[in-house]
């Protein structure tokens, strides 16, 4: 749809033009008092929040597929998404809206779980980890950290045993999202390992 952005009005393509830049993310952007999505996005945040799919104009004739939440209760919303490992793209209005003038809005924000930094989107009981993971040679760089509040460790690990090591300190920190460079055969056995987890990868 993003490829096709001409053919809609002035404002949906703004909005496909922002989420050719965070294709991986669910893109909100702000519109007066609500968070609105479109496409493929308001069909996935519709099933995934149970809220209302409905339609916009999308100009000469045609509509486009709108989901969206109130900006009041964005968090909320933000921490159900985030529960199902959603990535979020957050497009924010930089200017007041005029009439008959397109306001211009950027993404400020992308949410993944392991970035929240939110009171209300943690569990307080436990740490909200973003751990990082990359194969250098026969060893492995392994670093985690809690971005909310600024705990984070580094090492190495090395030997035969170094990328069952890898997956023992994942299970004992349980982190929200992994980011891996990897080769293919250990990124397959690492997705399953993060599904068990729970952790995004």
């Amino acid at each position: 749809m993003s490829g096709n952005a001409a053919k809609y009005s002035p404002m949906l393509e703004q909005y496909f033009g922002m989420k050719v830049k965070h294709p991986e993310a669910i893109l909100l952007s702000r519109v007066g008092d609500f968070y609105e999505a479109y496409g493929e996005d308001a069909e996935t945040i519709a099933r995934a929040l149970q809220i209302a799919l409905t339609s916009k104009e999308a100009g000469k004739g045609k509509r486009v597929a709108m989901a969206g939440v109130p900006h009041h209760a964005l968090a909320q919303y933000l921490a159900r998404l985030v529960q199902q490992r959603f990535v979020i793209a957050l497009a924010e209005q930089l200017e007041i809206p005029q009439p008959n003038k397109l306001v211009r809005r950027e993404v400020v924000r992308v949410v993944t779980p392991g970035t929240l930094i939110e009171e209300q989107l943690l569990d307080g009981k436990q740490n909200n980890y973003l751990a990082a993971i990359a194969a250098v040679g026969e060893s492995f760089a392994f670093a985690y950290a809690d971005v909310s509040t600024g705990l984070c460790a580094a090492t190495s690990l090395s030997g035969e045993s170094a990328y069952d090591d890898v997956l023992a300190e994942l299970g004992r920190i349980g982190p929200a999202e992994v980011v891996a460079d990897l080769p293919a055969d250990l990124r397959a056995t690492m997705a399953s390992a993060m599904d068990a987890l729970g952790a995004r990868l």
